[in-house]
């Protein structure tokens, strides 16, 4: 078994990964000095229904879309692990943006509406964790990119770059 390399891709896009997730959360704290968090201002249940719409809406758009790789050709066959990887790096920012649109729109809603922090509170609890779960590089991730780099019958070697 062979240790992963600190300075490695592997843990590039960790640190990359966890930079990506906690950028919200320093966000809804700071919005937390300028927004009212009030008890009195929390959203009727139909705004409250319609902003976690909108957050898994972006959670269904990352998983459908974020995993659409090109599938190596032959021609690319000699420098596989070098696309492979870049290709997984592409897919991953797709899928952080996608997740984090809603965290947009959460942001954009409690400026606009009138409950405080709660509207982007509402879309932090649903975006945040499912972007950790999209943009960390994960078995899940690095399997289903996989697959799809290697659906053509080229081999990707995406999981020996990535060590």
């Amino acid at each position: 078994m062979s240790a992963t390399s600190p300075s490695g891709p592997l843990n590039q896009l960790r640190i990359l990964g966890l930079s990506l997730t906690t950028g919200p959360v320093i966000v809804v704290v700071a919005l937390a000095f300028v927004l009212p968090l009030d008890t009195d201002d929390v959203p009727p249940v139909p705004v409250v229904l319609g902003l976690l719409a909108v957050a898994v809406l972006g959670v269904v758009l990352a998983e459908r879309l974020g995993f659409r790789v090109p599938a190596l050709t032959p021609a690319e066959a000699p420098d596989a692990a070098e696309i492979s990887l870049e290709r997984y790096r592409v897919a991953s920012m797709i899928r952080f943006a996608v997740v984090e649109a809603p965290i947009l729109v959460g942001i954009v809603a409690s400026f606009v509406l009138d409950f405080g922090l709660w509207p982007l509170l509402v879309i932090a609890v649903v975006s945040v964790p499912a972007m950790a779960w999209e943009v960390l590089p994960t078995r899940r991730t690095i399997e289903r990119t996989k697959a799809a780099l290697e659906s053509g019958g080229v081999m990707s070697r995406l999981d020996e770059v990535l060590v």
